[in-house]
């Protein structure tokens, strides 16, 4: 079970800071707990987290921007924010307050100072152990699980296992309601319900319905959907046209971005690939050369890294939406070269276009509609790379939205993130460096601009090109990116460029 904001403010650390609750619910559940100082914040989080901050990075904001704070938080997700009163706020601002409200969006004054560290150190070995305990959990419902499907179980004896461990019934209602098991019952317990798409290689065949007093956590109802559909999956159901009339209607979705329907969405509900908060739907898009109907090849290939994926051919390429990444030996990265080379192997000449991983239908509509703009390129479609990381695409998004401030605001954030962050915890600050090397002719005439040693200079345009990862072998679009944006941050902030 997740643990609560309730549950993170009963420890004594916390209790210590005398708490009050200006907006929001206490019940929300709670990833991680986060310190941060910088207005941008937003930008690196991923939903979730407890954002505590003394306002030192706000307290020179007028109210429209410090409730624009609030809501690029709320856009995040993040599960709440916590504002220690003290020398830069003696009270939480309004405008803060009023956003948080209308946000629906936890905030929370803290009236006494409590170090961060030791806040941070208790909320996370709570946060920790819980997440060790469900994973014990989740490893024995896992072997009951497998168990199951291993002894052939059918579709009611799956679900007395999966009822066993949630203790209460659990039902299965087919993909066109002719067709309800229940376990331990003749019919359905009465609802509310939390619900999981069943989806097997024929698309989604059904769904599995667990009351809601159950708590069942989102990782046992990912493992009974993937039982349920083993069980299914063994006994023909004479969905192949449906599947098909699936990718059909999924081609629709893809011409609709960005804008996005109800219809839509239950087509992507359907394919079990719909966006939420805490499953992300993955997008990509291969250009397949010289290749003919490559979309179910890529799609198998998909599967080795993802627990759900759909490839559906376009015009202009293969699209891939996927789910659930397949935990590996590497990192996210390396998965993501590996499943390029792949397709590479398959189909020689093969480009992979990298998404930006969506939690919104929202979202993901200007997600697809900036991948079909992108694989138009004539350089990216005549690039001889196996992939092309999204940090390499993100000026070419740019131009095609300067007429929207908030997506220059974004692609700044998102740029410049790590500078940022060091700026914001390390002195001496790195970006009067970055923008004295952008507007010298060499490192020589920066040092001299800054009045450092050339050793100093030398030793911070390093560390610079750590941070934005600008080596020698960087391409020239990831350098571009980069300049635009401290260009771009520097016009923000000081109204010159």
């Amino acid at each position: 079970m997740a643990t609560t904001a309730r549950e993170l403010l009963e420890l004594p650390i916390l209790r210590r800071a005398r708490p009050e609750v200006l907006s929001g619910h206490l019940d929300v559940p709670v990833r991680w707990v986060h310190t941060s100082e910088i207005f941008e914040i937003d930008a690196l989080l991923q939903g979730g987290e407890l954002l505590l901050t003394t306002g030192l990075g706000l307290v020179r904001e007028p109210p429209h921007r410090l409730a624009a704070y609030i809501d690029g938080l709320a856009e995040r997700r993040v599960a709440g924010v916590v504002l220690e009163l003290g020398r830069p706020f003696a009270e939480v601002p309004e405008a803060m307050v009023e956003a948080a409200r209308a946000r629906e969006l936890l905030l929370i004054a803290f009236h006494e100072v409590v170090p961060w560290v030791q806040v941070t150190e208790a909320a996370h070995r709570l946060l920790v152990s819980r997440e060790i305990e469900g994973l014990r959990r989740m490893s024995v419902i896992s072997r009951n699980l497998l168990a199951g499907v291993a002894r052939g179980s059918d579709l009611p004896g799956i679900l007395e296992v999966i009822a066993r461990e949630v203790g209460m019934p659990v039902g299965f209602i087919g993909k066109d309601e002719s067709e309800v098991w229940s376990s331990g019952t003749s019919n359905l317990p009465i609802g509310p319900f939390t619900t999981r798409i069943v989806q097997t290689s024929h698309g989604a065949v059904g769904e599995i319905r667990v009351p809601e007093a159950a708590f069942a956590d989102s990782e046992l109802l990912d493992a009974a959907a993937s039982a349920v559909a083993a069980v299914v999956s063994a006994t023909p159901v004479g969905d192949g046209y449906r599947a098909l009339h699936l990718r059909t209607r999924l081609n629709d979705v893809i011409s609709a971005a960005p804008e996005f329907g109800s219809q839509h969405r239950r087509v992507l509900t359907e394919l079990a690939i719909d966006p939420t908060p805490l499953r992300p739907t993955h997008a990509f898009i291969v250009i397949a050369r010289d290749s003919t109907s490559p979309a179910p090849l890529i799609e198998t290939i998909a599967h080795r890294f993802f627990g759900v994926a759909v490839a559906s051919e376009t015009a202009l390429g293969v699209l891939v939406l996927a789910q659930i990444p397949l935990r590996t030996s590497g990192s996210a990265e390396d998965a993501l070269f590996q499943f390029a080379s792949d397709v590479r192997r398959e189909l020689p000449g093969s480009v992979l276009i990298e998404g930006e991983p969506q939690r919104t239908m929202s979202d993901l509509g200007r997600e697809l509609h900036d991948l079909q703009a992108l694989v138009a390129d004539a350089a990216v479609r005549r690039s001889e790379h196996i992939i092309i990381y999204r940090r390499d695409t993100t000026l070419l998004r740019l131009l095609a939205h300067l007429d929207d401030v908030s997506d220059v605001e974004r692609f700044v954030s998102r740029e410049l993130a790590p500078v940022l962050e060091h700026d914001a915890h390390n002195r001496p600050p790195l970006m009067p460096t970055l923008l004295a090397l952008l507007s010298s002719d060499s490192k020589v005439a920066a040092a001299e601009r800054l009045g450092v040693s050339r050793q100093t200079m030398h030793q911070r345009s390093q560390i610079l090109e750590g941070l934005l990862g600008l080596g020698p072998a960087a391409p020239l679009t990831r350098r571009a990116a980069a300049t635009l944006a401290a260009l771009l941050w520097q016009w923000r902030t000081t109204n010159t460029m």
